[in-house]
């Protein structure tokens, strides 16, 4: 029975992979750096982006299947794929970032077109821009109430302001009286053109404060201030995480910064704690990822509220 939800992922489809690996934004570039092929790492970034961009999309397919056994070449391996790891539901992120990128973002109704094909197995993140002010609002309130999404996805550092930026409140406020979750990346970026600390979890204490009833999910579980992170998600009630984007092997590896996340999470912030993935930007199956969530040190119960029961509780499943 399929019962785990993955609140962090990607979909193998040109709008949300392929296109933004060939024509990967400049900015975004530095990722190239950590989640590049294995094959291709230490080959610098502009080579590795030369690399890729002279790939047309089916040599693109091909050379990733090579990097990773079963990598999903459609949107229908790719459900197979959850179906074989118990994944009930996972996240569609989108997100308009056109400020830092200068391109138009991807329709929000593309995520919309995803959730109809397979209904019910995906999370649709609808993609905003807090510079585009009332339109942004106006595209929450479609998104959420014409399209059936069911989120908001943010990234600050894409945006170029803090979590707390008054620019981001009209955003919040919506979300907040609709009773929509708002995700924003909340870690480390691998970019060399914003500041690192856009993604620190701090800035995110003001925005619980003012929007008590605001459920906001820190993306990629504030790494590598981690301990910051902790003691907010204990503080405010209506603050979540998770730990996409790094392999749950690490989290028990010492030294890595995560001792004091798996130690209240087990306890005190158990009912804080989402699944999330990133396999695609990992390199290796769902599968794999999960059987290092079965092997953390946590209590039965707990992990079980980890793989999904407090998903179901944020996102009303």
């Amino acid at each position: 029975m399929n019962k785990i939800i993955d609140v962090s992922s990607t979909v193998p489809t040109p709008e949300f992979l392929y296109d933004g690996i060939l024509h990967m934004p400049d900015i975004l570039k530095g990722y190239l750096r950590v989640f590049a092929p294995q094959s291709l790492r230490a080959s610098g970034i502009e080579t590795i982006s030369e690399t890729l961009r002279s790939m047309t999309q089916e040599q693109l397919i091909n050379f990733l299947c090579q990097q990773m056994e079963g990598f999903p070449r459609d949107m229908d391996e790719f459900v197979k794929a959850l179906d074989s790891a118990g994944v009930r539901a996972s996240a569609l992120h989108n997100f308009d970032e056109e400020n830092a990128t200068g391109e138009a973002p991807v329709p929000n109704d593309k995520v919309a077109d995803i959730l109809k094909r397979y209904p019910g197995r995906f999370i649709g993140f609808v993609g905003v821009n807090p510079h585009k002010g009332r339109a942004a609002v106006d595209e929450i309130d479609r998104c959420i109430n014409q399209l059936g999404l069911h989120a908001v996805a943010l990234r600050p550092f894409m945006h170029g302001i803090y979590a707390n930026d008054p620019k981001y409140f009209p955003i919040y406020a919506r979300c907040e009286e609709l009773g929509v979750p708002v995700w924003l990346h909340t870690s480390a970026n691998w970019t060399t053109q914003r500041r690192m600390d856009y993604g620190r979890p701090i800035y995110l204490d003001d925005a619980c404060i003012k929007f008590p009833k605001l459920k906001l999910i820190a993306g990629h579980g504030g790494w590598p201030w981690v301990n910051e992170m902790v003691v907010l998600a204990w503080r405010h009630e209506n603050l979540y995480l998770d730990i996409s984007a790094y392999r749950p092997k690490h989290l028990t590896t010492p030294g890595s910064g995560w001792e004091m996340l798996l130690h209240f999470g087990n306890t005190t912030i158990q009912d804080k704690i989402l699944f999330g993935s990133d396999w695609l930007n990992l390199g290796i199956h769902i599968s794999k990822v999960i059987e290092e969530m079965h092997s953390l040190p946590l209590k039965p119960t707990v992990l079980d509220k980890w793989l999904s029961k407090n998903a179901e509780n944020v996102f009303g499943l």
